[in-house]
């Protein structure tokens, strides 16, 4: 029984706050919320003044993420990257058949990453386009529940020789061999690990993938039960680009080949129709999504940083779509999410009242669960999963709690996560994950990325490195 401290039940309809209230667990399964319990428990938890939270759902990821562009590009002029911080680090064309990092390499930037959202208290997590054998391994070591799937393409992107960006390799079969090792990812590890495992269907980009492709991806949904995730509408020449092609929004192409549903993920959708970024009038890509069922996954970080943000949280919310939060990139702390969407959005409508501590926490927990199919995560209830994180309130930044959720959201981060709990099993405990030398997994990811940045001028078409496309943010000291 975890006693005492804010409890943020659910009671069938929404969460509910109890101070000083219990949950109670047996083995994988939450068996009891409420003021209190007279049963016999084996073990109590003192919580007494913190804060106990259902596990955070984290729909948006990518395990390479520590090794990202995204490490040196912020505050970049967008001339030096194209507005795009990943084309420095794509090849020419002439390069495509790169291998890109070792399998060994790859498992250490996993495992920093699959720690990194532990420690914020991610409990859920949706990887978009990794999947492999050894993250399997590494989702069961560590013990958290992760969807994922081997992402594909149709076309890859490249930079020309002369700086040229946005160009396209099409390959078609590409695409299609790239949907049989998903399926066969699917065949292998759907449910694996007592269903802590879970397959999905990555078309990578809605840009990069052709309308048969993503038509043959709904038949191996149809055919198999696994549920489809996409990038859509997350960067402004995307969005004229298949307008061009298609004679629709991303959005709206997307929907005219099947793609959305309610068992659809999208991440971003940040550039649609009626955003003032597009000069495309009208509602119709909301429309579209509310209409289709189809969930979005919203990393408000990542966009802010390139000086656009979605308009907005508030506004799709209230037009009825399921939005969800992910951490996309760096850094990985679904709290810290929580707070920018909710600052994004009130600065974006200039209504204090938008994007309330309530609508983002909620997006990171049920509205999430939501989108995964599950009603099992994402609350504290009877019969939930027991995946529980307790938060530790007491410090400055915190200032006395009034309410636990607009303290949370405005002013907690991963480092006050105390305890996480996933099925019952300790995953968490005093701000460590249990099992793992952290400071190893540190040094082992910056090893991988010095690494890689080292060889970014080998991948750059003017064969930059990393502190000229991104110069330090002070000159370095001249002797």
């Amino acid at each position: 029984m975890i006693q005492g401290g804010w409890v943020i039940a659910n009671d069938g309809s929404g969460h509910r706050l109890i101070e000083d209230g219990v949950v109670v667990f047996d083995g994988g399964e939450i068996v009891h919320v409420g003021r209190s319990y007279g049963g016999r428990v084996d073990e109590r938890i003192d919580a007494a003044g913190k804060i106990v939270s259902p596990g955070f759902v984290n729909t948006h990821f990518h395990a390479a993420t520590p090794i990202s562009s995204e490490a040196y590009v912020i505050d970049t002029d967008q001339r030096l990257v194209f507005g795009n911080p990943n084309i420095p680090l794509r090849p020419t064309k002439e390069r495509l058949g790169d291998p890109g990092l070792a399998d060994d390499d790859l498992h250490a930037v996993a495992k920093f990453t699959l720690c990194a959202l532990l420690r914020s208290g991610c409990t859920t997590v949706v990887e978009m386009g990794a999947g492999s054998e050894s993250l399997v391994e590494l989702v069961d070591d560590l013990g958290l529940r992760c969807y994922t799937g081997p992402g594909y393409r149709s076309a890859e992107t490249y930079t020309g020789e002369d700086g040229s960006y946005y160009l396209k390799d099409w390959d078609e079969e590409r695409g299609l061999r790239g949907l049989e090792r998903a399926r066969e990812f699917a065949e292998r590890f759907d449910g694996a690990h007592e269903g802590r495992v879970r397959a999905l269907f990555i078309p990578m980009q809605a840009d990069n993938c052709t309308p048969s492709l993503f038509r043959e991806t709904r038949r191996a949904a149809a055919e198999t039960g696994i549920r489809v995730a996409t990038h859509v509408s997350q960067r402004i020449y995307e969005f004229h680009e298949i307008i061009r092609r298609h004679g629709r929004t991303p959005i709206g192409f997307l929907e005219e080949v099947g793609f959305l549903g309610p068992d659809a993920l999208v991440g971003h959708a940040l550039y649609v129709s009626g955003q003032y970024g597009t000069a495309y009038p009208g509602d119709g890509d909301v429309e579209s999504l509310v209409r289709t069922g189809t969930s979005v996954a919203m990393c408000p970080l990542v966009s802010a940083r390139t000086s656009w943000a979605h308009q907005s949280f508030g506004r799709y919310l209230r037009m009825g779509v399921n939005v969800t939060l992910g951490t996309d990139t760096w850094p990985l702390d679904i709290i810290s999410e929580m707070r920018w969407a909710s600052i994004i959005g009130k600065i974006v409508e200039r209504d204090r009242s938008s994007a309330t501590s309530a609508e983002v926490y909620t997006a990171a927990t049920l509205n999430a669960s939501r989108a995964l199919g599950r009603s099992d995560l994402g609350r504290l209830a009877r019969g939930a999963k027991a995946d529980i994180v307790i938060i530790d309130p007491d410090s400055f930044r915190f200032a006395p709690v009034a309410d636990p959720v607009k303290s949370l959201v405005n002013a907690g981060t991963c480092d006050d996560v105390e305890t996480v709990i996933i099925g019952g099993r300790r995953i968490v405990e005093d701000g460590r994950v249990l099992g793992v030398d952290e400071r190893a997994v540190r040094r082992e990811a910056s090893r991988v990325a010095r690494d890689v940045w080292e060889k970014v001028p080998e991948r750059d078409w003017a064969n930059r490195g990393i502190h000229e496309i991104g110069p330090l943010s002070f000159r370095p000291w001249d002797e």
